[in-house]
């Protein structure tokens, strides 16, 4: 482990102190580093080194992952332009421990007359990027997926074809809609699609559905017809609400019975939020057990205390530290205390800062991490 330690830090200081050399006042970029140390005594480290090249209205990026299990981990390689009225993006990922090419994509959009023109190519070699391969041709096969789509809001057309390998392209899918209608002060959208085998189905939204009388919540409605599958028409509504944003928060659902009843409204969380001088109070409290990880953001913990400031520090840099405590209904500690974590950075200059982390719970020491970005 000693090996690979020293390696993530030697090729991240070595490959970061490139972009100060003899092509300083032409490349930009970054260097992250973070380690941490868990409870468990383990050690984890991880660093990204990112170079920017630009050339009038290109700008070439090299990203370089570093951790601890596989050393060099991954290289990214990405690239934006513009050529003549051609917007360009794109990018390839390399695995530098398998040594292989693992996938790209391409992408180019022009504008004429108020038409967006897009044609996208994306690029697997296998198995990356599926969870389930989509080619049925045997294991080193590569894949490739062509899309153009027309769009003239609201009206958009999309058609596919995908390659397996060297075996020829094929007609993959093609759609055609609307998307983001406004129609009696809702949200129209209309989807028809079809594949290769043969008519996929035709799907009809409408959101926001409002009624005058009830102000506080509105309706989802979605229609969906198809020869595939069984049913081959669903329809489902789904009451949505509308709460105005202040400084406390309130979540809840509409309780319902079967599609148009309404039985109630549950409330399952309260949260107040204050700003004062630069810092920030945050209260979020769980009133039902099975929702606190919507509320707290942890399943063990129903109440959450945040302390936020944000401001500026000495020598153009910055200074931004948060508190948060947790507290848990079956704590044996005071006031249900379950745990503290608390985050620290802080900007030396204006492009370099160092941070620093740790966290406590009712077993003691959950773990502690120090870390910095240079950008240069």
């Amino acid at each position: 482990m000693t090996q690979k330690v020293w390696l993530v830090v030697v090729v991240a200081v070595l490959v970061g102190a490139a972009g100060f050399g003899v092509c300083g006042q032409t490349f930009t970029g970054s260097w992250n580093f973070d380690a941490y140390f868990s409870q468990t005594a383990s050690l984890t480290l991880e660093s990204t080194v990112t170079l920017d090249y630009t050339v009038g209205d290109w700008v070439f990026t090299s990203e370089s992952l570093f951790d601890m299990s596989s050393g060099f981990a991954e290289q990214d390689f990405l690239v934006v332009g513009t050529l003549g009225a051609f917007s360009i993006t794109g990018g390839a990922v390399f695995s530098p421990v398998l040594a292989t090419y693992e996938y790209s994509w391409f992408s180019a959009l022009v504008s004429i007359a108020g038409v967006d023109l897009t044609f996208t190519v994306d690029h697997f070699l296998w198995p990356f990027g599926f969870t389930v391969w989509p080619c049925q041709t045997p294991a080193g096969s590569s894949y490739i997926l062509y899309t153009t789509q027309v769009e003239a809001e609201p009206v958009f057309v999309t058609v596919s074809f995908d390659q397996c390998g060297c075996e020829g392209t094929c007609f993959k899918d093609f759609s055609f809609g609307i998307s983001d209608l406004l129609f009696c002060d809702a949200t129209f959208g209309m989807t028809v699609g079809f594949s290769c085998d043969g008519f996929d189905g035709i799907h009809f939204t409408l959101g926001g559905i409002g009624f005058p009388t009830l102000s506080w919540v509105s309706f989802d409605l979605d229609i969906f017809f198809t020869t595939q599958t069984e049913p081959q028409k669903t329809l489902t509504i789904t009451p949505v609400l509308n709460l105005e944003e202040t400084c406390l928060t309130v979540w809840a659902e509409v309780s319902q019975t079967g599609s148009l009843t309404i039985t109630g409204l549950n409330i399952y969380g309260i949260g107040v939020e204050a700003t004062w001088n630069g810092v920030t109070f945050y209260s979020a409290s769980s009133l039902d057990p099975s929702k606190n990880t919507d509320v707290t953001g942890y399943a063990d913990y129903w109440e959450v205390f945040t302390i936020t400031s944000e401001g500026d520090g000495c020598c153009g840099g910055f200074l931004d530290f948060s508190v948060s405590t947790y507290f848990s209904s079956g704590s044996a500690w005071l006031f249900d205390w379950g745990e503290t974590d608390v985050f620290f950075e802080f900007g030396i200059s204006s492009n370099f800062s160092i941070r620093a982390s740790f966290g406590v719970d009712v077993d003691g020491l959950i773990g502690f991490g120090l870390g910095w970005t240079l950008d240069f």
